[in-house]
């Protein structure tokens, strides 16, 4: 990422891409050294279509690049704090369902003795 708002993401396979600063231009250097340039609005371009796996992680890592280092801290807690909220949902409805059982067996072996009391009478 650059001060000016520009971007450059080089992957493993060693494309590399660059995207102007308000995203609207995307310029590629494939490894087999041919490059493209092409618009992102307002519709895809045939080339943005096929360099889509390369592209929606760059788009992703731009908006990352720029975001303050608060709110990179919340981007990355909130998946977190969303699954701490699901673990603790969880563990509720197994205490629960634990207690429903105890009290069923209870129920249960309470019918069981009374209806062994009446049948011995």
């Amino acid at each position: 990422a650059f001060g000016n708002g520009r971007v450059r993401v080089v992957f493993f396979d060693r494309t590399v891409l660059e995207l102007s600063a308000d995203r609207s231009v995307c310029k590629v250097l494939l490894p087999s050294v041919e490059t493209y340039t092409f618009g992102l609005r307002p519709v895809l371009s045939p080339h943005a279509r096929r360099l889509e796996a390369h592209l929606v992680p760059a788009l992703e890592f731009a908006q990352w690049a720029y975001l303050s280092p608060q709110q990179r801290v919340e981007l990355i807690q909130k998946p977190r704090l969303f699954v701490e909220q699901q673990r603790r949902n969880t563990q509720r409805l197994i205490q629960l369902s634990a207690a429903a059982a105890t009290t069923s067996t209870k129920a249960a072996t309470a019918t069981t003795t009374t209806t062994t009391t009446h049948a011995s009478m």
